[in-house]
């Protein structure tokens, strides 16, 4: 070692001045880019570290309540149906409130005297229809409390459609909107371009067969025009839609159906002012003179301290930190987006999914039903299908619950429809809101043939099979005649068994079903007529089903369970160095490619490749 630093020495000493000055430059940049590396390195894991802390040591986070509040609810934000990670999202977005959690902290804040009221800012809201309706259910009853809801919105549309916006607003006491902004009641409108020409020209075959007429997921793509099943069908779930948003918008504000036919026929794009005369706002004003009037109206005693508010993330969380434990419970199963066997990553390190595994769901049933305490479960569902074999997967989940005397009541979200009904129909009820989409009792499958694509770009496809239909599903082969019968026969046997799935779950007949099937979409309010379901109502009344049919006294409180449950940020990030998740996948693959280019240029990668192989 003494002799290492002699040799430093020697070599430093033997340098001349440019010298010593390049290397103390070199040293001092490799250093100033070490710790400035560093630095932002550490910054960036800082708040992961914070977070662990603050969960290690139990440290609260959610503020206490004041002795007097005003929830506050950024309409603008995402409510997701399903949770996500309790971890890095929070670190990086702010606190995430499922649409559950907002729903019960409403149930809660209706009974406590410490909440005087809401207010609602009005950002174009991320919720659909049938959430809209179940949250402006749940807001009427905070009201009929006694306690006030004021809105505001910067604008209802602005060279935009607000319909949405109002139909929420108007609920609310009071309204207020910022000046020299609009209000536009202009109703619903869909478009839907068709590519089916396009694709020809590009060379791109779809072969997608359909049961029955009014299964029109992939119209788009096969069609050149709406056919005339798809515009009944359209036109009749727009217009049922349209008529529960105006016939609550009208009970909402107290307008007779003139008042409301002339605003929405000969002015849909109102000034604030004239808005303000038409009785569909109160207040025009910005929006700090709103919250003053907000505080002013929830103090009402100027000798106690003014009211504060809070938003409706912490007091959700603030419900989570003092929810005990309790002897019976019922659990909330989620089967929220497209319907697929797996879905392993669950949404990644971010926990975001949009995909509801049948495999995952499967865990959420076994671990519920392995809980005694749980006397009945609650499947919110808010899906648009996917594949026949999960969702007949997920099926099966719900008679396993049954068996073993756990009865399942479905809570439909804002879509049921096709793979999403399939598993919805033999619960022991059915629930859904008014605007929820439900049904598309049909069949679709088939494939996109790109052969013709590539040939007209130079591209030469050989096409080699072993088997009489080993080209069954290349999307580079057109289906022969007899592979078209064979896909043919399956969506028939499909859609029968789709059918009976239905007939059975719901004790309808055959024919009755059949009727009313065809792949057609229909709002909750038909949905019930036809008896697919049993009900009208959200996740409130789903609750209560439940509490009846699995023998709990309405005077017993009982724990709610949510499964899957969220995965915390230690979890995650397991999940992402142990190979599991898409992130991990990307990043073995960039690694494993940069190893092959040191490889190649090192003249080793043939050997590389026959050891891999």
């Amino acid at each position: 070692m003494v002799e290492f630093y002699e040799g430093v020495i020697d070599f430093i000493t033997s340098l001349g001045q440019n010298e010593i000055n390049s290397l103390s430059r070199h040293i001092f940049m490799k250093n100033f880019f070490t710790r400035f590396f560093a630095t932002i390195g550490f910054m960036a894991v800082l708040p992961v570290f914070i977070f662990l802390a603050l969960k290690l040591f139990n440290i609260k986070t959610t503020p206490d309540m004041p002795d007097q509040a005003v929830l506050t609810i950024d309409l603008g934000k995402d409510f997701p149906e399903s949770p996500g990670i309790k971890g890095l999202q929070q670190l990086i977005t702010g606190p995430t409130t499922t649409f559950f959690q907002l729903l019960r902290a409403l149930s809660a804040a209706e009974i406590d005297d410490r909440v005087k009221g809401i207010i609602l800012r009005l950002n174009p809201p991320q919720l659909g229809l049938a959430q809209l309706e179940e949250l402006r259910e749940a807001l009427l009853i905070f009201r009929k409390r006694g306690k006030f809801i004021y809105v505001y919105a910067d604008t209802f549309g602005d060279l935009s459609p607000g319909t949405k916006q109002y139909y929420i607003a108007s609920c609310a006491d009071k309204i207020w909107i910022q000046p020299f902004s609009s209000l536009n009641l202009t109703g619903l409108h869909v478009d839907q371009p068709f590519f089916g020409a396009v694709l020809k020209k590009f060379g791109i075959e779809p072969q997608i067969f359909s049961r029955k007429e009014y299964k029109n997921a992939y119209a788009s793509f096969t069609d050149e025009e709406a056919s005339d099943a798809n515009r009944e069908a359209t036109t009749n779930l727009l217009q049922r839609l349209y008529d529960k948003l105006m016939g609550d918008i009208k009970t909402g504000r107290e307008l007779s159906n003139q008042a409301l036919k002339d605003i929405t026929l000969d002015n849909p794009m109102m000034s604030d002012q004239e808005a303000q005369k038409a009785n569909l706002i109160d207040h025009i004003g910005y929006i700090d003179q709103f919250k003053g009037a907000a505080i002013e109206k929830a103090s009402p005693d100027k000798k106690v301290k003014p009211a504060e508010m809070v938003p409706i993330a912490y007091y959700a969380d603030l419900l989570e930190e003092i929810n005990t434990p309790q002897e019976e419970k019922i659990a909330l199963i989620y089967g929220v987006g497209a319907i697929m066997q797996d879905d392993k990553d669950n949404g990644g390190l971010m926990g975001t999914s949009y995909i509801m595994g049948a495999d995952e769901t499967r865990y959420s049933f076994e671990a519920a039903l392995k809980d005694p305490k749980v006397k009945a479960i609650v499947f919110r569902i808010d899906s648009p299908g996917g594949s026949a074999v999960a969702s007949e997967t997920v099926r099966h989940l719900i008679h396993l619950a049954h068996k073993k005397g756990v009865p399942v009541v479905a809570s439909l979200g804002n879509v049921a429809a096709s793979g999403g009904y399939w598993f919805a129909a033999p619960c022991k009820k059915v629930l859904a809101s008014h605007m929820t989409i439900t049904g598309s009792i049909g069949t679709l499958g088939g494939k996109m043939v790109f052969r013709e694509l590539l040939e007209n770009y130079d591209v030469n496809v050989s096409s080699m099979s072993v088997g009489d239909n080993g080209s069954l599903w290349s999307p580079l082969t057109s289906y022969t005649d007899d592979q078209k019968k064979h896909v043919n026969r399956t969506m028939d046997l499909l859609y029968a068994r789709f059918i009976q799935v239905v007939s059975e779950g719901r004790g309808l007949s055959l024919d009755h079903v059949s009727e009313i099937a065809k792949g057609r979409v229909w709002t909750g309010t038909e949905a019930k007529e036809f008896g697919l379901i049993d009900d009208v109502g959200g996740l409130k009344e789903a609750f209560a089903v439940a509490q009846h049919l699995g023998g709990i006294d309405s005077q017993t409180p009982y724990e709610i369970v949510v499964y899957p449950k969220p995965k915390t940020l230690l979890e995650a990030l397991q999940q992402t160095l142990s190979g599991s998740s898409p992130f991990s996948i990307f990043w073995k693959e960039l690694s494993l490619f940069w190893t092959q280019i040191r490889l190649a240029l090192s003249g080793q990668a043939l050997m590389t490749y026959q050891q891999r192989l």
